[in-house]
Parts: structure tokens; sequence; C-alpha cells
């Protein structure tokens, strides 16, 4: 509005309940101490792969409501590094 540009980049803030719930769900885990049992890191990456298989259909609900995003340089905070940091330059391994 002052004549500035300002991205409007979309992305996947990853991190939290949404996706741990789908996969507690889709792995019959139930509670932390099932989690631990599976293996964190196994269990993360069960995360990660669910925000990537529902990234299209995403992509297509935010098209389908006409908000006005770019999807070409999208982010997803997941990974050592989040979008906070890679917008001060740092590359996070997506």
């Amino acid at each position: 509005m002052l004549g500035r540009r300002v991205e409007r980049r979309f992305g996947w803030d990853c991190h939290g309940l949404p996706a741990e719930m789908a996969a507690e769900q889709e792995l019959g885990l139930s509670g932390r101490q099932a989690v631990i049992s599976y293996g964190l890191d196994r269990f993360n990456s069960y995360c990660a792969q669910i925000v990537q298989r529902t990234t299209d259909a995403w992509e297509r609900y935010v098209t389908r409501q006409a908000r006005w995003v770019s999807f070409e340089d999208t982010y997803k905070t997941m990974g050592p590094l989040l979008h906070g940091e890679r917008a001060l330059g740092l590359q996070a391994p997506l």
C-alpha cells in the first residue's frame, strides 16, 4: 500500500498437532509413549510424508478460495531450520 512489494508465499506450518494427529491415527498409535516406542525419527518422517502427500490438495483448496498467494516458492516448517531462519538467508533442507 506504500509502494512496497510484499511476497504472498504460501506455506505449511508443519510442526504441531494436525500432522501428528493424522500420523497417530494412520499408524494406529495413541499417546506419547506409543510414539516414543515407535521411534521419534520414524514418526517425524511419517509426519513429513503426510505433509508432502497433502500439498497438492491444499493448493487446489486455497486456489478455489481465491486466495492471492504464490505456490512457486512455498515453505514448509520441517527439518532442523524453520522458515524464519530461511528468511535470514539460511537454507533449510526441506
